[in-house]
């Protein structure tokens, strides 16, 4: 039974080249590993932060990064196995407007399809149609040729944000959620590091911090 999950995700991984949805599925069944999600968290946090404004303050994405997986552990906890898992789906360009799968069933939760009626076939194959829309503007205002798509982290700067912003602003509630909770765990870390803080105008905690008692 242990080995169930590994199993079903190497069946899945089969017929990655056929059917985006397996590809879908996948990314909620295997527990990746730290480089599989790394990169992805990487161009996260340049598509949030303005590195490249004069006067941000001086650090790099590599500082926030560190930082983040030491206040947020989410490469050691499993209570973060969701967001890893997001994060390896967000990096699939082909993937955003799919809606089916453990992705559909998180879906109707967040909109409490099962109490609240409704058809909810139709409704999540609105979600997907809003999302296929939204996209194919994304793919023509950013040059991306369709049938030749990208993974997220090689996108220059601007697609990064751009595809981001594609997230906040989709039809599906767990994908506007995903943007909200990565965007917020970047913005606690950026400024709960003191090199920040002149930049928000905070002069510190009004108590000296107390050093640690062995």
């Amino acid at each position: 039974m242990q080995s169930a999950p590994l199993l079903l995700a190497t069946l899945v991984r089969c017929t990655n080249a056929l059917d985006g949805r397996a590809r879908l599925a996948e990314a909620f069944i295997v527990d990746p590993s730290w480089a599989a999600y790394q990169p992805t968290l990487r161009g996260i946090v340049t598509a949030v932060l303005p590195f490249e404004v004069a006067g941000f303050p001086p650090i790099t994405a590599g500082d926030v990064e560190q930082r983040l997986i030491r206040l947020f552990p989410i490469e050691k906890e499993l209570r973060f196995l969701g967001l890893q898992q997001t994060m390896v789906l967000f990096d699939q360009l082909d993937l955003f407007a799919l809606m089916s799968g453990p992705l559909a069933q998180e879906e109707s939760k967040a909109r409490d399809l099962a109490a609240r009626g409704g058809d909810a076939i139709s409704i999540l194959r609105e979600v997907a149609a809003a999302d296929q829309a939204a996209f194919a503007v994304f793919t023509r205002q950013q040059a991306i040729a369709p049938h030749s798509l990208p993974r997220f982290r090689d996108l220059p700067l601007g697609s990064r944000r751009a595809y981001f912003e594609l997230w906040r602003d989709s039809a599906s509630i767990v994908k506007r959620e995903f943007h909200g909770a990565l965007r917020a765990l970047v913005m606690i870390t950026t400024y709960s590091m003191d090199v920040t803080w002149p930049s928000i105008g905070y002069a510190g905690p009004l108590l000296p911090r107390k050093a640690s008692q062995s």
